[in-house]
């Protein structure tokens, strides 16, 4: 499953998912864009814990979506 983002700021992060770290990736934005996070493989019709984690800096996070 790929996973997008639309954020600004300028940080390092990734997304964790059933305990399985992603990319770590980069943004240096004042506007908003969307990055692609990574593509996760994942059981359907069942729940999955999603972690975002912060490495460095700050950002705002507009949205995640498949």
């Amino acid at each position: 499953m790929p996973l997008n983002t639309r954020m600004a700021g300028q940080a390092t992060f990734r997304f964790v998912m059933d305990g399985n770290p992603g990319p770590v990736i980069t943004i240096n934005s004042p506007g908003y864009q969307t990055l692609d996070a990574g593509t996760f493989t994942l059981d359907a019709n069942s729940y999955h814990p999603v972690r975002l984690e912060f490495l460095t800096g700050s950002m705002n996070i507009d949205y995640w979506t498949n």
